[in-house]
């Protein structure tokens, strides 16, 4: 009776490994839609006078306030910024404040999809720096680790297994591209996606490294690619085991979220 290899000869990151094992858990994670989360820095500004700020988004929503500064250091500015967008009739509506780093502070809008411009103006210095999160869905590529990031949604940023959620699938939700020759960028806007929390994966191998069956298993979340070791930032996946030895693209094994 013939024998046949049940391993695809050329598999795809983020599909299943028919490498043997139990069933796989798949769960199903939504893509929310995000709110901007902006950034402002009073740049050290400690010279007297009104500072202010507008906000005008995509929607045609907005607002603006100001903060009257007497000799006032550059962390008393910013506070007074933040708590003029915290008590503003309009603004406390749209948006929240909240200081860090001494002289910066956050604002977080309310409405999802919506992308905010600011406006700064005074006497010197105040900044705006690079949006902390921007608003609309995020790209979700296959293959990664997503991380349960502590307020019920998901981070695309790896450090734990311990809050793990698993590696992102492909599905029929995955929007494929028309142009055969364009690459899948990843789940995008509103929807759910697979997510393999216990099972065996198809995942890209770093370049340059070559893994062996029932090495330990690394994941780095900014390159999106995985290894057997620590180099190049890659962080060890607890619990996790290759199942098949080679290059480029091979099985993975993970049991998620792990602490061992």
């Amino acid at each position: 009776m013939p024998q046949y290899d049940f391993n695809d000869p050329s598999p795809l990151p983020g599909t299943l490994a028919q490498c043997g094992g139990p069933a796989p858990e798949i769960i199903s994670v939504a893509n929310p839609l995000l709110a901007q989360i902006g950034d402002i820095d009073v740049n050290g500004a400690t010279t007297d006078g009104t500072y202010t700020l507008a906000a005008l988004g995509t929607d045609g929503s907005g607002f603006s306030v100001s903060f009257v500064a007497a000799s006032k250091t550059a962390a008393e500015i910013a506070a007074g910024l933040a708590a003029a967008i915290n008590n503003g009739i309009v603004s406390r509506g749209l948006a929240f404040a909240e200081v860090h780093d001494t002289d910066q502070f956050s604002i977080a809008h309310t409405a999802g999809g919506v992308t905010y411009a600011y406006t700064l103006g005074g006497p010197a210095g105040p900044v705006v720096l690079a949006n902390i999160q921007d608003a609309g869905y995020s790209v979700v590529p296959v293959g990664v680790i997503l991380q349960a990031d502590g307020s019920g949604g998901f981070s695309l940023t790896y450090s734990d297994a311990a809050l793990a959620l698993g590696i992102v699938m492909r599905s029929a939700n995955l929007l494929l591209p028309s142009d055969p020759n364009q690459g899948v960028g990843g789940y995008d806007g509103p929807c759910f996606m697979d997510v393999l929390a216990i099972g065996n994966a198809h995942v890209r191998v770093a370049g340059g490294v070559t893994v062996m069956r029932g090495q330990k298993v690394y994941f780095n979340s900014t390159t999106r690619t995985w290894s057997n070791v620590t180099t190049n930032s890659h962080v060890l996946v607890e619990g996790a085991q290759w199942q098949t030895s080679g290059a480029g693209v091979q099985a993975v094994r993970v049991r998620l979220p792990s602490e061992t």
